[in-house]
């Protein structure tokens, strides 16, 4: 009886470490797992990645789009650019008194076709006609025909009075050799040139011519 007895405890007392150490491992173990992150598909070759930030750029990048979008139609169109051409209104070469006319009976003011019907130097004499006549804040001009078909020019301008049988005509302008100078007469005025260069020029209020 002495004998089991002492063999029971002392069986009991090898039990006892045996259990606490168990439970200690036990307790290590659960620890252990509860601390250790779970990946699902572990081992088969799959990864978890978290794409948030990813999807918070994503959602940005929309939105900075719609608004660029929002503001191109919201945009006001430019108006068309209107383009206004302006036409010159020219005076009639008909109208009385002034511009310049052309014909038999439809001569500038106080004009017939021998000249002006106050005198003066720029007029026609006898067996003369007027073929063209002009005048302006510079003086008159009047050139005439004789009955041999020749042409006179004569002039009253700048202060100063020209005359000369040397004219040449071409179309509706005139050229007068007044030795150094060439003088152009045309419906719209007279110039004198000089040397190559322009030395004088008149404007024509009124012209008129046969």
């Amino acid at each position: 009886m002495t004998s089991r007895s002492h063999l029971r405890s002392f069986t009991i007392a090898g039990l006892v470490p045996l259990v606490v150490a168990s439970l200690a491992l036990s307790g290590c173990n659960d620890s252990k797992d509860e601390a250790a992150p779970s990946f699902k598909g572990e081992g088969s070759g799959m990864t978890t990645v978290n794409n948030s930030d990813e999807e918070t750029e994503g959602a940005e990048e929309t939105t900075a789009a719609k608004k660029t979008v929002t503001k191109e139609e919201e945009a006001p169109e430019e108006p068309p650019v209107v383009t206004v051409t302006q036409t010159e209104k020219q005076e009639s070469s008909s109208s009385s008194g002034g511009g310049q006319k052309s014909g038999v009976e439809n001569y500038i003011s106080d004009f017939n076709e021998y000249g002006w019907l106050d005198g003066g130097y720029a007029n026609c004499q006898r067996f003369e006609r007027a073929l063209f006549a002009g005048s302006g804040p510079d003086g008159r001009v009047i050139i005439c025909e004789t009955g041999g078909g020749d042409k006179v020019y004569r002039s009253s301008m700048f202060d100063g009075q020209f005359e000369t049988s040397d004219v040449s005509q071409d179309g509706n302008n005139y050229y007068v050799n007044a030795d150094p100078s060439i003088i152009v007469v045309t419906p719209s005025g007279v110039s004198v040139r000089e040397g190559g260069g322009l030395a004088a020029a008149g404007e024509f209020t009124e012209s008129w011519q046969r």
